[in-house]
């Protein structure tokens, strides 16, 4: 059974680390299938089960690879992998430890040190070793260490180190992360808040105690850059700018508002006696000669692409300069950086067979291989002159803070003036993925450089990583840049105080909000990595929108939900406008919420969750409902409804998954239908009646795709119908077709990021046809939900036991001054 084949163009022995999929039933997880090549040349296999089935067989396995070639990759059904020896000659050999006498330095064996240096405030801060741990292999060992810094409370390292010896390989990671919480006066999230930490230096330096030699290579990343490599033995490397022909552009301003870059490219000096070299883009690399024919290199992953970068190398010894001069972290934030040590650049990949994925049915509900007009449209995400990677260069999308996210450029369109309009994506729409789905169905390993980049920055930036802020904000999702305005000081965040002008001398208030939050691309990476962030970061959005939309958990949060939601029937709330007798709104954040319960269900395995997901569902629609009454012609402002119903199926996919075809699973299936209904009868085109849309642009084409799937998937729940079903949803998607290929702003990132999160869907029913399961009859008393005072006392009964004085205290000091502590 092939599942995959490895790239490795280089020929060098490497390790790489990727998620292979399974179907339900054929391994349990204590006799799991061998992976072999017929390809010859070494491999070495070592695996684990990631996340099982239901019936606790694998569903997905993490592997570990070392390999020297370009291979295929295989499984069959016996247990066994091939035995792994240890290397004797390795540089990185032994035990990964912490130093005596400095805790911030970390010995791999007797070969290297690695230490994380901080300076604030014109001075070096010492580290405190907080926590460390350690996930062995036989193959790969990851070591986690968490550093806190003197003086700072709110500020943490952690170092992340995986060792693999058989291939002398190492991979170092490291992250800095501001704790604090915002002020964010007046609902305006600018650079310059109280609580921002102004970092002086941060490095990572790495020392080899074994090296011979050393030397610094430099290859220009650009194509009108240095003619050939240049190699110095000691030398300073400073990376200014992106290099790039827009790299004075607006996205890099600082708090003042002013443009922090005065250089353009990088400048490389080798001391005195040595001619100073400049260039655009560098990527460098150290090598420390450890024998005669035995080389260590340091690798920076995306060096240029996160400036301002500095790279200060000495006999035996790299500093990596990550931050310098005053550099703001803001609340919130955190930023990540990679190197790779070992004896070649790290370029293997793995890439799945889309064949295989499909046949295993992790992805519920969506199908990879995909290839039809709209997937070929996306082609140019990756090819020509509108692709995401020319879309980096229009507005100069680089620099730590940025490099990684999708420039808005639809923003940009008929705005007056010829200056850089900066807007900023912040994942709407979901395209980490998008990106991950069309790199499953191409091979192409350009998607997946789209998706880590946007993933990453994601993770490090457009999620507001505290603890100490209100329970609404706490690890949530900023909105993208406010439309039609540019992003200013405001940088990954919404609102600005300089959009002021824009309200009419009132702001709304910004950060994280339900209605902007997306999941699945998050969960999907973990899935194909094991990189436990991911997986952290969709538990950590689950509690944000959990508290979005039902309060914070204690009692004076739950009596403050009472009187600004819940009794507030047929008004607008902050969370959305309520209709009598549903606890939640009928809009694509109440789908966003389902979708986030979904998706933590995939990474952790907690099927308890679906209990969850029933009560949202119960207090947001019901089979006995008036579609027409709730509004739902209105698509300026009610459009939403659809993304809830594209939640609903997912639900619904998931629970057949799970083998649950309960009376909840009923409840759903004929609420999805008597819903699919009324789209079936009463939706057309969206531009058909342009007069009743604000901004009449071609994005409501693309938005007419999810109208299809909906239609698509009430054809595999209501077989009976599926016919009629069928034909409209087809009649939906060639007018999308249609539409789209010729639309002038069909390489605008908001439209492809909605085109890529929306294939699959019509291939995944149109292969299965019907449920397996009969709809059956509702059961007695599952119509009936709780009202508003029943949903409070129970809440209210939860509550209690946990009381806490401490707690209700620091609630309502939140309330009072409108942050966290």
């Amino acid at each position: 059974m092939l599942v995959g084949r490895v790239d490795n163009p280089g020929g060098t022995k490497q390790w790489l680390r990727f998620a292979l999929p399974l179907p339900a039933g054929q391994f349990p997880a204590h006799a799991l299938p061998s992976v072999y090549s017929p390809d010859g040349g070494l491999l070495h296999i070592d695996m684990k089960p990631l996340r099982n089935w239901p019936d606790h067989s694998a569903q997905w396995l993490l592997v570990d690879a070392v390999t020297d070639r370009i291979c295929r990759l295989f499984l069959r059904d016996q247990t066994g992998q091939a035995g792994v020896q240890a290397s004797a000659t390795s540089a990185l050999d032994g035990a990964v430890f912490v130093d005596d006498e400095n805790p911030s330095r970390v010995h791999v064996g007797e070969a290297l040190a690695i230490e994380p240096r901080l300076m604030i405030g014109s001075r070096w801060r010492p580290l405190a070793l907080a926590s460390q741990s350690v996930e062995s292999g036989s193959l790969a060992s990851r070591y986690r260490l968490l550093f806190e810094v003197d003086g700072q409370a709110d500020l943490v390292i952690s170092l992340e180190l995986m060792q693999v010896p058989l291939a002398n390989q190492s991979r170092c990671t490291l992250t800095v992360h501001n704790q604090a919480a915002s002020r964010h006066p007046g609902g305006c999230w600018d650079l310059g808040d109280p609580n921002s930490i102004d970092i002086d230096r941060l490095a990572l330096c790495i020392q080899c105690t074994q090296a011979k030699g050393t030397r610094l290579t430099v290859v220009e990343d650009a194509e009108e850059g240095l003619a050939r490599p240049v190699t110095l033995e000691t030398g300073e490397l400073h990376q200014f700018g992106s290099g790039g022909p827009n790299w004075q552009s607006p996205v890099h301003v600082d708090r003042e508002g002013g443009v922090a870059v005065h250089e353009r490219g990088f400048r490389l000096d080798g001391g005195p006696e040595t001619e100073t070299v400049q260039g655009l883009r560098a990527r460098p690399g150290v090598s420390f000669q450890t024998g005669e024919s035995d080389t260590l290199t340091l690798t920076p992953h995306r060096f240029w692409q996160n400036f301002p970068a500095s790279l200060v190398v000495e006999p035996g010894q790299a500093e990596w300069v990550l931050f310098s001069a005053r550099t703001e972290l803001q609340p919130g934030e955190s930023k990540t950086w990679c190197c790779d040590l070992g004896p070649a650049q790290p370029e293997a990949c793995f890439v799945h067979e889309p064949g295989w994925v499909d046949g295993t049915r992790v992805l519920p509900g969506y199908q990879v291989s995909v290839d039809n007009e709209l997937s070929r449209l996306l082609g140019s995400g990756v090819d020509g002159p509108d692709s995401f990677f020319d879309k980096r260069e229009a507005c100069d999308e680089y620099g730590w803070r940025h490099f990684g996210e999708l420039y808005a450029d639809h923003e940009a369109l008929n705005q007056p003036g010829d200056g850089i309009f900066v807007s900023h994506y912040n994942n709407q729409y979901d395209p980490i993925w998008g990106f991950s789905h069309r790199h499953l169905a191409t091979g192409d390993p350009r998607w997946s450089e789209l998706a880590t980049d946007l993933a990453r920055h994601v993770v490090d930036i457009d999620i507001y990583r505290t603890d100490r802020d209100k329970a609404e904000y706490n690890n949530g999702l900023f909105w993208h840049t406010d439309h039609y305005l540019p992003a200013l000081t405001a940088t990954h965040r919404t609102y600005s105080r300089h959009h002021i002008y824009a309200y009419e001398g009132h702001q709304g208030g910004g950060g994280p909000g339900g209605q902007h939050c997306y999941t699945s691309g998050l969960a999907l990476r973990y899935l194909l990595t094991g990189e436990p962030v991911y997986r952290q970061t969709v538990l950590g959005l689950l509690d944000w929108i959990r508290c979005f939309y039902n309060g914070a958990p204690g009692v004076l949060a739950r009596l403050h939900r009472l009187a600004s939601v819940d009794l507030k029937n047929g008004q607008l709330t902050n969370i959305g406008f309520i209709e009598k007798g549903f606890k939640y709104p009928l809009d694509r954040g109440t789908g966003n919420y389902l979708n986030a319960l979904i998706d933590a269900c995939l990474v952790s395995g907690d099927a308890s969750l679906t209990g969850e997901m029933h009560a949202v569902v119960q207090q947001t629609v019901s089979p006995q409902d008036d579609p027409g009454a709730r509004q739902l012609a209105d698509a300026e402002n009610h459009w939403f409804y659809i993304v809830f119903l594209q939640a609903l199926a997912r639900y619904l996919v998931l629970k057949e998954q799970l083998q649950q075809d309960d009376a909840r699973y009923a409840y759903a299936r004929h609420c999805y239908n008597h819903y699919a209904d009324w789209v079936l009868k009463n939706e057309q085109p969206y531009l058909d009646h342009p007069e009743a849309l604000e901004f009449p642009t071609d994005t409501w084409a693309a938005q007419d795709i999810r109208k299809a799937n909906v239609l698509y998937y009430a054809a595999y729940f209501a077989p009976d119908r599926a016919e009629e079903f069928l034909e409209r949803a087809e009649a939906f998607w060639q007018y999308c077709v249609s539409v789209l290929t010729r639309s002038p702003e069909r390489h605008t990132t908001r439209i492809r990021a909605i085109v890529a999160q929306n294939l699959g869907v019509r291939e995944w029913v149109l292969e299965n046809h019907i449920s397996p399961y009969p709809l059956t009859d509702l059961e007695p008393g599952t119509l009936r939900r709780p009202g508003t005072a029943g949903l409070f006392l129970r809440d209210l009964g939860r509550a209690l036991p946990g009381f806490s004085l401490t707690q209700e205290v620091r609630w309502m000091k939140s309330r009072l001054t409108g942050r966290g502590q």
